[in-house]
């Protein structure tokens, strides 16, 4: 794996990239592939997992540039891996936002500020900073194609949406 990710993208969305200083998440449910947001709940869990596509292939792709940008106006964008910064909470900072947590260690390292991680009307998952970047997988098996995202135990609530989006059919 390369030092570097690309993107195919339009004149127009480099220019907000650019004005706001961010990229722009979107989630899984408005992407090119819905496969990627299919899921075996009863809920459409995609909606609600945010991604940005990015690739890390150093040579350039016709079909990609066909795909996401416009042939005579469109771009190609180049950033290090990891270019966010990185953001540290103590568990003091935890137990701040969430009073009956039981934090492991005396620091998380988050991908956002922890006010911007949970709020009254959101909260991040999957947040931690090693998390932020995952390489799509390529199967035919249906269980990963479409995962199981919530599961309760005999002791444990599980929300599992790093499972969604990491898989795409080999077709």
């Amino acid at each position: 794996m390369g030092q570097m990710l690309y993107k195919y993208t339009t004149l127009e969305s480099l220019a907000l990239i650019l004005k706001s200083k961010k990229i722009r998440l979107n989630p899984l449910t408005a992407m090119d592939d819905l496969q990627e947001a299919e899921t075996d709940d009863e809920i459409e869990y995609g909606k609600y997992v945010f991604i940005s596509s990015w690739m890390d292939q150093p040579l350039e792709s016709i079909a990609m540039w066909k795909l996401y940008s416009n042939m005579s106006s469109g771009i190609r964008i180049g950033l290090q891996r990891y270019p966010f910064m990185r953001y540290t909470a103590t568990k003091q900072d935890m137990e701040k936002v969430f009073p009956n947590v039981n934090v492991n260690g005396t620091q998380i390292d988050l991908i956002a500020p922890i006010e911007e991680c949970f709020s009254d009307n959101y909260f991040v998952i999957n947040y931690v900073y090693e998390q932020s970047l995952v390489k799509v997988e390529y199967t035919d098996n249906s269980k990963r194609l479409s995962p199981k995202m919530f599961t309760i135990g005999n002791e444990k609530i599980e929300l599992a949406s790093a499972k969604l989006g990491k898989y795409k059919n080999t077709y």
